[in-house]
């Protein structure tokens, strides 16, 4: 588990100086280590957090024994062992026993591609091929782990993080780095950048399951990419008795949480009380590893504390269980740091909490085990039964009538009228609720959901920049596939999340939050077979009524009592609203004072201003709309301060 960093040029000379300032900022990623190699045109380094074989066989960048290949790889190769034997009758002397060692080797013998059908875990890395010169970057199958790529004028940068973009790459371009407009578009729709685009324009991330393949041609860098494994690719229902399902699961979630249990350093696990993490933290007590060391947050605010939960939780389960509560003056505390600490701008704002409890996991152990990934595989979120039914009454419509009515609908939701009716809807935000509807009417199920499923979904009244720039809906939908089994829109919605906001939202804030920390944060939901099993499983067995996640309920009911999980979803957010109308107020209204947004140069001041002022006199809860905004704000500040890069147009 590390930070990798590197170029491929033929016009520097310098390498190590130039390397090293790549491999700075990447030092809270691997504390342990620092290590180069330079050759020729090819120059790699890499930051260690030694979770394997913590001695100096396992240090990185390594050679292969047959001097063709060298690696920087960060992550981890659960299923090393197994692999190792693999390869073990071909008389290698190994020199230790990390898992960078056996991957090297491995490929070295059987090729890539053998590597990646058999290997699980997640993992980002520069491969360099000696005798061919061809550098190959490889991210995971879920994309847990992250790995970021520029080219310009013959020149290759890749790294673990953006930030080392901001040191060396921006030198390299002379001009610097520019704002990517789509970007922050997508970050004000979704609180999150989406697909392959980053927040600087010309800068790339690796795809979850691709394969980015470069070699220098002439003075040109010249790319090839292709997807070695795609989720949408993993459905074929297996019909099978329910019992029969659960039996299934247990057996490829307990060997996922053992292997995922393989560690030279103290481990532990993350534990809200809810129905995932409690899960993951019985199976890990099930092994008979001793006593597990679990960690869970609390927050002082009805509606968001899972802390007693969590603690009964442990108590049950005998585990060493250690809690810490967050009040406003903790958020305020992290906020200076969210820059650096997310690298990008993001704004799920569980970012904060997801920080909070990584460090005070690392306090105590080195990796730690997480739930994530269960919601989006096993249907746990309440939206894909709430907007499953909202989907299916429109298409009882004929599209041809609903675009008909949709723009008198929509000029009735925008008048005084659509106000007073809002108003007196049972939920917050009515007429920014009843405005999405209407602009849902003429629209496919899959651009109707992200409408459903954004915050500011019309960008272009936010975002300055040619509007050719500003990505529709349509471009957001490229993983959507249609026509699943027996019809089952909520499949498709699943589908949507897996693709998208798992790796740009989740794995994104875990990784982030965990690794500034120097803990390794590792999610068996999201291993290989575990995975394949959710997309096979029938409908009815994740989403039952009003019953998400059933089989994992299922498969918990055999390890707690029922009433110690039976609640309703939390989800783990900090009380945003209230907080940004009281102990969050001085700092909001600083960076979204019409000062502040028009120094920016890239967003418009007042349909921004509206909403801020709609949130604090209560005619509307817009806190997560406007985190959006006060993260880029005060990502864009942290990097150009007052008079800062202007956005790409």
């Amino acid at each position: 588990m590390c930070g990798i960093a590197g170029y491929y040029t033929q016009r520097y000379r310098d390498h190590e100086s130039r390397l090293r300032e790549l491999l700075a900022p990447l030092q809270r990623r691997g504390p342990d280590d620092e290590g180069v190699w330079m050759e020729g045109a090819m120059a790699l380094g890499h930051r260690r957090l030694a979770i394997q074989d913590p001695t100096p066989a396992g240090r990185q960048p390594m050679l292969s024994k047959c001097g063709r290949y060298v690696i920087a790889y960060n992550g981890e190769v659960y299923n090393y062992l197994e692999m190792r034997a693999e390869i073990d009758g071909d008389g290698i002397a190994w020199d230790g026993h990390s898992d960078t060692e056996v991957i090297l080797e491995y490929i070295a013998r059987k090729g890539l591609d053998a590597f990646l059908d058999a290997a699980r875990g997640m993992f980002a890395f520069a491969l360099y091929d000696r005798a061919t010169e061809e550098v190959t970057l490889v991210r995971d199958r879920m994309g847990i782990k992250p790995l970021f790529y520029g080219t310009s004028s013959g020149r290759l940068f890749f790294a673990s993080e953006i930030k080392s973009f901001d040191h060396g790459f921006q030198k390299a371009l002379n001009g610097g780095l520019d704002i990517d407009v789509a970007a922050l578009s997508s970050l004000l729709r979704f609180s999150y950048i989406t697909g392959r685009r980053t927040i600087y324009r010309g800068v790339w991330r690796v795809q979850p399951g691709e394969v980015v393949k470069i070699r220098q041609k002439g003075v040109e860098i010249t790319c090839s990419r292709h997807r070695f494994w795609s989720l949408e690719e993993r459905r074929c229902t297996a019909l099978r008795a329910e019992k029969e399902h659960v039996e299934r699961l247990q057996e490829v979630l307990s060997e996922s949480v053992r292997l995922h249990m393989r560690a030279d350093v103290p481990y532990g696990a993350f534990l809200s009380g809810g129905i995932d993490s409690s899960l993951i933290v019985a199976l890990m007590v099930e092994t008979g590893a001793g006593r597990i060391k679990t960690f869970s947050l609390g927050f002082d605010g009805d509606g968001y504390d899972e802390a007693p939960e969590a603690r009964k939780v442990a108590a049950y389960l005998g585990t060493d269980h250690t809690e810490c509560y967050v009040e406003a003056k903790d958020a305020l505390n992290v906020i200076p740091e969210l820059p650096a600490i997310y690298d990008e701008p993001f704004a799920d704002s569980s970012q904060i909490p997801t920080y909070l409890v990584s460090r005070l996991a690392r306090e105590n152990v080195t990796v730690c085990l997480s739930g994530d990934g269960a919601d989006e595989l096993f249907g746990g979120y309440d939206k894909y039964r709430a907007y499953g039914r909202v989907l299916r009454s429109l298409s009882v419509v004929p599209r041809r009538v609903r675009r008909a009515v949709q723009p008198g609908v929509g000029r009735l939701v925008d008048s005084a009228f659509g106000k007073v009716i809002g108003d007196h809807l049972p939920f917050r935000n009515g007429q920014d609720k009843l405005g999405k509807l209407s602009r849902m009417l003429p629209l496919e199920p899959a651009a109707a959901y992200l409408v459903m499923d954004s915050l500011w979904h019309n960008v272009e009244e936010v975002v300055l920049g040619d509007p050719e720039e500003l990505p529709r809906l349509e471009d957001y939908i490229a993983a959507w596939r249609s026509g699943e089994p027996d019809g089952q829109l909520e499949e498709g919605l699943l589908l949507q999340d897996q693709v998208q906001y798992l790796p740009d939202d989740i794995l994104c804030k875990l990784d982030r939050a965990s690794m500034h920390v120097g803990l390794e944060a590792r999610v068996p939901f999201l291993d290989a077979p575990v995975v394949e099993f959710a997309r096979s499983l029938p409908l009815m067995h994740k989403i039952r009524g009003a019953v998400g996640k059933w089989i994992l309920k299922e498969l918990l009911r055999r390890y707690l009592p029922e009433e110690l999980f039976r609640r309703p979803k939390m989800g783990f957010r900090i009380p945003i609203d209230a907080w940004l109308r009281g102990p969050l107020r001085d700092w909001a209204e600083a960076y979204l004072s019409r000062e502040k947004l028009g120094e920016v140069g890239c967003l418009k001041v007042e349909p921004i201003r509206r909403k801020w002022e709609a949130h604090l006199s209560g005619h509307g809860a817009y806190g997560y709309w406007l985190w959006s905004v006060l993260m880029f704000i005060t990502w864009h500040d942290a990097r150009w301060g007052k008079g800062g890069r202007q956005a790409a147009g």
